[in-house]
């Protein structure tokens, strides 16, 4: 069975303007979901001071709301917006999975070997240092925070290969020290 042109689905398609929506209403869900968290904790400060655990979540809820919200902006087709898009959801969702792996981390001490393990100071050393080395890497390999042309508008901000010269691979930089 042969396929025609017409059956491919391209970026005209109306699926990835519904596709658009679903990611922005998922993100705005995300972000109001995280938002209550946080104001529950600065209208009620008895709830997380001194509390470590509670000061974990609403830390985790606190970066997975500015990260959704800026998800939540949909698909720019401006290269500026995108790469701002796709710097900010990176990292603090990224930020937020590591506050998430925290919690988890520090249950299991505590339940295991009866050892609280880390104070919020080193766990925000070690969670906000993670996270901008975790930044950097796209740039290590040839890749940068943004959309290619081609697919700008049409899908999430999220990373794309440098423009490299013709006939030049990333490898091909890597290897003669460009990148």
């Amino acid at each position: 069975m042969s396929h025609s042109d017409d059956d491919l689905i391209t970026y005209n398609h109306p699926y990835f303007q519904e596709f658009e929506l679903v990611a922005q209403v998922c993100a705005g869900a995300s972000a109001v979901g995280s938002l209550t968290v946080v104001l529950t904790a600065f209208l009620f400060p008895s709830l997380w001071r001194k509390k470590i655990y509670m000061q974990m979540v609403v830390m985790a809820a606190g970066c997975d709301w500015v990260g959704s919200t800026f998800a939540a902006f949909g698909f720019p087709t401006d290269d500026e917006l995108c790469s701002i898009q796709s710097h900010m959801t990176m990292f603090f969702l990224r930020a937020s999975y590591i506050w998430i792996f925290f919690i988890t981390l520090k249950l299991y001490l505590y339940m295991k070997f009866n050892w609280d393990g880390l104070n919020m100071l080193e766990m925000n050393l070690i969670c906000w240092s993670i996270g901008t080395l975790l930044q950097g890497l796209p740039y290590i390999s040839g890749m940068d925070y943004g959309e290619d042309d081609h697919t700008a508008g049409y899908q999430p901000c999220v990373f794309h290969k440098n423009h490299l010269p013709d006939g030049y691979s990333v490898g091909d930089m890597v290897s003669l020290g460009v990148l």
